[in-house]
């Protein structure tokens, strides 16, 4: 055993990763899905703080104040040097009954929780999609790996034979240097295959938010594709589509500048605010020739307008031009989408049909090696020939394999052009 195959062995034993187990880093640990929760929840937080700006505010106030007595002509001697004290409390209940600031306000606060929420989904799509994709491919360059080593045990096997019928004079020289060479070409193949695996589990490592990932066996991904959960998804493709993330935060757009230029027209409005407030005030001060307590007890309720002193036609005018600007973006994310689905049902009918036609080509490889190897001990076929086909049948295996993982990666995709990637 040469010290390439030892290290393809031990590359391929050690810790499993489940999907399971990937699945549940990546929704906990993947920074980006962290970033989008913080930012939903903030743009939550922002909706009730305008809410709160529309429910009554009490307010408390309070006052004290104290200074020492003047010479006054008309202030008694004993009273002079003394302490003039004064002090009210007031508390008052204000409602902000029609503010056109404040409601545009809240109405913006609460369609930007709604686009943060639809990005939120369309980054988790995205993100879900891609976490997929980087498993199933250091899965496949694992498994890919698994067959150039069995490519090299049936190389090395190869190699023993011709070594044997060389022995017995049945074989030249020149078939055990083609045998030796077959060898070498499959270890290359291997070490290659195991470096390509290694990057892709990186990439892997990198969004379940880990810097490596200490397993060295992948389990198989748990893909069980429904046949008429897909021909589902093919029927109402046109009705899903319309509940994109990205066409529905765009629409949130177009309503967005709407609520924008009525604000705008309704600015010249006032504000206006009702209240009811309590005051009490009590203080002692000396007046003409004689000094007095006075204490009142005050309440009552009053309504305020406020005028703006200026109006912003140009706001109006802006706002209406911006809506036009969403509505047409609206339209170019509809035919985006529409084209993105038609070629993921294209890539998908693909895979599918291509999958079929590599599960043929293994089982005729297959048929194919044994009867090489049969003819070849029976000295019918030349080592050449029975090395062409054993590669032949390893070249049919990891194409199977490709177009396996390939037909997973398209179902996603389809998927993802739906808005109904995330799922687990």
């Amino acid at each position: 055993m040469t010290l390439w195959s030892l290290v393809l062995l031990i590359a391929l034993q050690g810790d499993t990763l489940t999907y399971t187990q990937a699945v549940q880093w990546f929704l906990q640990q993947n920074p980006d899905l962290r970033i989008g929760q913080y930012q939903t929840e903030i743009a939550r937080v922002s909706w009730w703080q305008s809410l709160v700006r529309l429910i009554p505010s009490p307010v408390l106030n309070a006052s004290y104040s104290s200074q020492t007595r003047p010479f006054l002509p008309s202030l008694p001697p004993d009273l002079i040097g003394q302490p003039e004290e004064a002090y009210s409390i007031a508390f008052s209940i204000e409602q902000v009954l029609f503010s056109p600031q404040l409601w545009s306000q809240a109405l913006d606060q609460r369609l930007g929780l709604l686009q943060t929420q639809w990005s939120y989904r369309n980054l988790q799509n995205t993100l879900w999609v891609a976490f997929r994709k980087a498993y199933f491919e250091a899965y496949e360059s694992q498994e890919e790996t698994r067959l150039r080593t069995l490519s090299l045990k049936r190389a090395r096997e190869a190699l023993v034979l011709v070594k044997r019928k060389l022995q017995l004079g049945q074989a030249v020289k020149l078939d055990l240097l083609q045998a030796q060479l077959a060898v070498q070409k499959a270890l290359q193949d291997s070490i290659q295959t195991m470096q390509t695996f290694l990057s892709r589990k990186q990439t892997l490592a990198a969004l379940l938010g880990k810097t490596r990932l200490r397993a060295s066996v992948l389990q198989p991904p748990e893909v069980t594709p429904d046949s008429s959960l897909v021909d589902s998804l093919i029927r109402h493709a046109q009705d899903l589509l319309e509940q994109h993330p990205e066409i529905q935060k765009q629409s949130l757009e177009v309503r967005a500048s709407k609520i924008a230029f009525w604000a705008a027209v309704l600015s010249w409005l006032p504000t206006v605010k009702y209240g009811v407030y309590w005051n009490y005030y009590k203080s002692d001060f000396p007046t003409w020739r004689r000094f007095w307590e006075e204490s009142r007890y005050v309440k009552g309720i009053y309504v305020s307008l406020s005028f703006p002193f200026f109006t912003y036609p140009l706001d109006a005018l802006l706002s209406h031009k911006n809506r036009s600007l969403q509505v047409e973006t609206l339209r170019k994310v509809r035919l985006q989408k529409r084209v993105a689905l038609q070629q993921a049902l294209s890539a998908y009918e693909t895979a599918r049909k291509s999958l079929k036609i590599a599960e043929l080509s293994v089982e005729m490889a297959q048929e194919a090696f044994k009867l090489s190897k049969n003819q070849y001990e029976l000295g019918a076929l030349s080592i050449l020939d029975l090395l062409k086909a054993q590669e032949e049948l390893t070249q049919a295996e990891i194409q199977f394999l490709k177009t396996q993982i390939q037909w997973w990666i398209a179902l996603d995709q389809l998927k993802l052009a739906l808005g109904e990637a995330f799922s687990w």
